[in-house]
C-alpha cells in the first residue's frame, strides 16, 4: 500500500475526510503516479470510473482505471534495444518543368527513403507499429531496424492490394521503443496505426518528425494517449508542410504531450509558399493549449490551427 499525500490544487476528493490511499499492481506503478500525480491534475471521486472499494474511503489503481484517468500505460520491459535513427536519405524533386520553367511546391522539395533502403516513404500507404519482430512468410522484404543489428526491431512489407503502394510494419516485442533522436520517424507517410505501441519516453528530439505528413481523406492524426513528450528538448519542424496536400488535417496531441522539457520555442509547421489552411489540434490539458495560443506570434503550429481541449475520454 503507497500512501499519496493530498495537495491543495491536485486532487478533488469527495469521500470522508482522512488519509487518502491509492493501490498499485507494482512499485513501477506507484512511482509514475508520485511522479506524474500533479501534473497530470488527477480528479478522485466517487463519481469517476475508478475500481472503487465500497467498505473504505480507498481508491484501487490498476491499469484499467489508469487507462480511464489519462495515465499513459507502460507496459514495455526494460530493454536496452531499440529501433536506430532515421538516416534522412532524400532524392530531390525536379525544381523545373519539362518546358524549363522552375516549380513552385508547397510541400517540401525532398523525398525520403525509408531507413536508407531503396523504398521511398511516399510508395508507403499505410505503416503500423506492432508488439511483434515476427515477420510473417508472406512479407515481401524485410529490415532489421533496431540500432544494435540483432534483429530486435524488424520492419517488413506487403502489397496486399497490389496497387504498388506498400504496407509496412515496424514490429518489437512488446511494443517499439523510440530512440532518442527521432527526427524524420513518421515524415512523407499518410496513415500510421498503432502509435500506443511506440514508446517515446526516451525521445530528445522529435524535429521533423511527421515532415510532409499527408492523408487523402483528411483523416485526423491521433498520437494517442501513450506519446510521452516530456524529455523533448527540440520540435523544430515537427509538423512542417502538415497536410499541405489535404486542405485540412487535424491533430491530436494526447494524454502525454507536453511542451515542459523544450530548450526553445520551436517552429512546429511551415510551409514553403502561403496556404489558406485550417484545422484543429485536440489537446487534453489547458497548459498545453495555452503554450500553442501564446506561440500564436511566431509561425508556429497555432498559425492554422486552433487549440481545442478534448471532452472526448473514449479517445486512446
Amino acid at each position: 500500500m503507497s500512501k499519496v499525500e493530498k495537495q491543495s490544487g491536485t486532487f478533488e476528493y469527495t469521500g470522508a475526510g482522512g488519509s487518502l490511499y491509492c493501490y498499485v499492481k507494482d512499485d513501477t506503478t506507484r512511482q509514475w503516479f508520485l511522479k506524474h500525480a500533479e501534473e497530470m491534475n488527477w480528479h478522485i471521486g466517487v463519481n469517476t470510473d475508478w475500481d472503487y472499494k465500497p467498505e473504505y474511503d480507498e481508491y484501487i489503481v490498476n491499469e484499467q482505471s489508469m487507462g480511464l484517468a489519462g495515465v499513459p500505460i507502460r507496459t514495455h520491459e526494460p530493454t536496452d534495444n531499440r529501433i536506430m535513427a532515421e538516416p534522412a536519405k532524400y532524392t530531390e524533386l525536379p525544381s523545373k518543368d519539362e518546358n524549363g520553367y522552375p516549380i513552385s511546391y508547397v510541400t517540401d522539395t525532398k523525398r525520403y527513403y525509408f531507413f536508407g533502403t531503396e523504398i521511398k516513404r511516399d510508395d508507403i500507404e499505410e505503416l503500423t507499429i506492432e508488439t511483434s519482430c515476427k515477420v510473417p512468410e508472406k512479407a515481401l522484404g524485410q529490415f532489421d531496424l533496431s540500432e544494435k543489428q540483432n534483429g530486435s526491431v524488424m520492419a517488413w512489407y506487403t502489397d496486399k492490394d497490389k496497387d504498388g503502394l506498400y504496407e509496412m510494419t515496424i514490429g518489437q516485442e512488446g511494443g517499439v521503443v523510440a530512440n532518442p533522436n527521432c527526427c524524420y520517424l513518421f515524415c512523407d507517410l499518410s496513415q500510421i496505426n498503432g502509435m500506443g505501441n511506440l514508446y517515446t519516453s526516451g525521445v530528445t528530439d522529435m524535429s521533423y518528425m511527421f515532415l510532409d505528413y499527408n492523408t487523402e481523406n483528411g483523416t485526423m492524426l491521433n498520437l494517442g494517449n501513450n506519446f510521452d513528450t516530456s524529455n523533448v528538448k527540440r520540435m523544430d519542424g515537427m509538423f512542417a508542410y502538415f497536410g499541405a496536400e489535404s486542405g485540412r488535417l487535424d491533430v491530436r496531441l494526447g494524454k502525454a504531450f507536453t511542451f515542459k522539457s523544450l530548450e526553445k520555442v520551436p517552429l512546429l509547421m511551415y510551409y514553403k509558399t502561403p496556404v489558406e489552411y485550417e484545422g484543429s489540434v485536440f489537446v487534453s490539458f489547458e497548459e498545453v493549449a495555452d503554450y500553442i495560443r501564446n506561440s500564436k506570434k511566431g509561425s508556429t503550429l497555432a498559425m492554422y490551427h486552433t487549440a481545442v481541449i478534448e471532452n472526448y475520454p473514449d479517445w486512446n
